[in-house]
């Protein structure tokens, strides 16, 4: 455990590297289809990072971790689907291997980011269902901002061209409950490495709308 609090450092390193390599990859038309085609492992190398760096492991975090993927990937089969709960969207070739027309990687992302929101909001003396509010609004934030890049890189598109706001009202209240779930474990979840990987998502997909404004 004390090696790794000293090595966290390397841990950053190695994610501002992938996505690091990752803009400059999916930027370039040359390369855009061979770091689509990798994005996924992009995704299973972080939750690896992360996973390294997380302590006070538990059957209850556990659990609830694995129950964070089923659950972001289950209601993303429904919304496929039905189109009822984010509004008609369909998913492209960008994010990898799926089933029932929603790839897989997205059950990582959701609980990639519900993990890392949860860490960041606990440290703010606060009651929980207050802390999982002000998470939610941060995995808000951040789709509004993937939102346009996903298009463009055909990881999904929607229906029309306006975003409804149903999406983003899904969102907060899915990632509420998820959060809600996390705030229920009973030990601490920590991880020195979880602001960092949330503040990263926002630079790597805030840097392509610098590179096509």
């Amino acid at each position: 455990m004390e090696r790794k609090k000293y090595s966290w450092k390397i841990g950053l390193v190695v994610l501002l590297l992938f996505h690091g390599v990752g803009v400059i990859g999916l930027s370039q038309g040359i390369s855009q289809n061979l770091f689509l085609l990798l994005t996924p492992f992009n995704l299973v190398l972080s939750t690896v990072v992360l996973a390294y760096y997380h302590e006070e492991w538990s059957k209850p975090f556990l659990l609830t971790a694995m129950a964070s993927f089923l659950l972001g990937w289950g209601v993303e089969v429904l919304g496929v689907q039905t189109g009822r709960i984010f509004g008609i969207y369909s998913y492209g070739e960008g994010l990898g291997y799926g089933l029932f027309g929603v790839p897989l990687s997205m059950g990582i992302n959701w609980m990639l980011l519900v993990y890392a929101t949860s860490i960041m909001t606990s440290k703010i003396a606060m009651p929980a269902y207050f802390q999982a509010a002000l998470a939610a609004a941060l995995m808000v934030m951040l789709d509004v901002i993937i939102e346009p890049v996903a298009i463009s890189l055909d990881f999904w598109t929607w229906e029309t061209e306006l975003i409804p706001i149903q999406n983003y009202i899904a969102w907060f209240v899915i990632s509420w409950f998820m959060l809600m779930g996390f705030s229920r474990i009973p030990t601490p979840v920590r991880n020195p490495l979880a602001e960092a990987y949330y503040l990263i998502q926002l630079g790597f997909f805030g840097m392509f709308h610098f590179l096509f404004a």
